[in-house]
């Protein structure tokens, strides 16, 4: 499955946001983080429902369709090049711990993040109830 994408690469990833901009529920997202981490594996790629949505809150507002186009634009490229790099450095490093340390330390941090989640709701919770 890995080949298909590293074969299909840069003009898969661009087909997917691309759809995803248009208002399409596709995982744009997802495929940007996924590229991201096979270029950082060395994979000669590149690297929401929230941005399709705004274009109906944009039109329900009555916005201008050149300001629009320009803000959308913007926010697109600061949002794909952001998740990419991120993405990139992140995914070679989670990519460098795991063959360091092994799938059994990253269950651990998986659990150490799930746990620390679950006491930040706790603790969410415990001082709305004082409120």
């Amino acid at each position: 499955m890995t080949h298909f994408f590293i074969a299909h690469g840069l003009p898969l990833l661009f087909v997917v946001v691309m759809l995803e901009s248009f208002g399409i529920p596709v995982p744009g997202e997802t495929a940007l983080i996924a590229f991201g981490v096979l270029a950082s594996q060395g994979h000669h790629s590149i690297i929401a429902i929230l941005r399709f949505t705004a274009a109906w809150v944009a039109g329900l507002g009555r916005m201008p369709w050149w300001k629009f186009l320009f803000w959308n634009a913007a926010g697109g490229i600061a949002w794909a090049t952001t998740v990419g790099l991120v993405s990139y450095y992140a995914g070679k490093a989670a990519a460098d711990a795991i063959q360091r340390y092994g799938f059994v330390a990253a269950g651990g941090f998986a659990a150490l993040f799930v746990l620390g989640w679950l006491g930040f709701r706790l603790f969410a919770r415990r001082l709305e109830e004082r409120l």
